[in-house]
Formats: structure tokens, C-alpha cells, sequence
């Protein structure tokens, strides 16, 4: 993952959507979680670190796979479509 932003984009978003559910398989683990023991979590299983995680958590939260509250810092599974 440490060169992710200079691959070719359909690598690059590939990478994003498989470390995105990694982290809805850690939010899913436990509901509510602070921002920062989701990224922690999800790098450790991935295999990255939390700051290169929060590319996908943004990635995430676009597709649907997370709710993000900003105002609380914490993560949570996205409501069912």
C-alpha cells in the first residue's frame, strides 16, 4: 500500500474498496468505534498504517460502507439500503 497514490487508478481504487471493507468488517465487529481504534485496527489487519487507512475510510463513507460522525470521532456500520 505505501505507493497506492501513484499507481494506475483502476489499482488504486481496488486497493481503496478492498482496505474499505476490511474496515466495515472491523465496524461491523463493533458498532460506535473512535475514528482513531478503526484505523488502527483495520492497518494492523490490512497490513498499512492508520494514515494511509484513512484514505479508504473516506472511500468508505463515499460508497456507503460507513457512517462517519464527524461530530463524535466515531465510526459506525452504514444503515442497510
Amino acid at each position: 500500500m505505501a505507493g497506492v497514490q501513484v499507481a494506475p487508478f483502476e489499482d488504486y481504487t481496488r486497493e481503496l474498496h478492498a482496505m474499505a471493507e476490511v474496515l466495515r468488517e472491523v465496524v461491523a465487529e463493533q458498532p460506535d468505534q473512535k475514528v482513531s481504534n478503526v484505523l488502527e485496527k483495520a492497518a494492523k489487519i490490512y497490513g498499512t498504517t492508520a494514515s494511509q487507512m484513512k484514505y479508504a475510510l473516506s472511500f468508505a463513507g463515499v460508497k456507503n460502507l460507513v457512517k462517519v460522525d464527524y461530530d463524535s470521532s466515531t465510526v459506525a456500520a452504514a444503515p442497510a439500503a
